[in-house]
């Protein structure tokens, strides 16, 4: 996922993207998202790599063109380092664009709550529209579902 990638293309990948058509342009084919009504996009982005490798002008970039091209399904953990706070940026003024989808790495009703507390710091956002259990195979199922669980 996030690697030494530098024979794959320019320096800065980002800063390199074809322009952004306008929105009316975005063609992305979306699918429902389980039993809910919200649509989604068969693509999503990934925001690890603004977190790991991109500064943020680019990370931020890269993040406004797939919103541009339809790409509204926007993952983060708060585990991408600065991932999360780039995203903010960028939903400070494109919210209602996005779906964010955000995690938390812990089996504990209590420390889920803490930790999507803070992620809803980090974003800058009121609620996001999805969270996962980050690794969710770190966990035993008992732990996962007991009275105290994250289940």
């Amino acid at each position: 996922c996030v690697g030494d990638h530098a024979s794959d293309g320019p320096e800065n990948p980002a800063m390199t993207l074809a322009p952004p058509r306008p929105p009316e342009a975005a063609t992305l084919p979306t699918r429902r998202f389980g039993r809910t009504e919200e649509r989604v996009p068969v693509l999503g982005l990934g925001t690890a790599p603004g977190g790991f490798g991109l500064d943020d002008a680019e990370a931020e970039a890269l993040i406004h063109a797939a919103l541009d091209r339809g790409i509204t399904y926007l993952d983060t953990a708060p585990g991408y380092e600065r991932a999360q706070r780039q995203l903010a940026r960028v939903l400070a003024t494109r919210r209602r664009e996005a779906f964010v989808v955000t995690k938390a790495h812990t089996a504990s009703a209590d420390e889920l709550l803490r930790i999507q507390e803070q992620n809803l710091r980090d974003l800058g956002i009121e609620q996001v529209d999805l969270l996962f259990i980050h690794c969710i195979g770190s966990f035993t199922p008992e732990a996962l579902l007991a009275p105290d669980g994250a289940l």
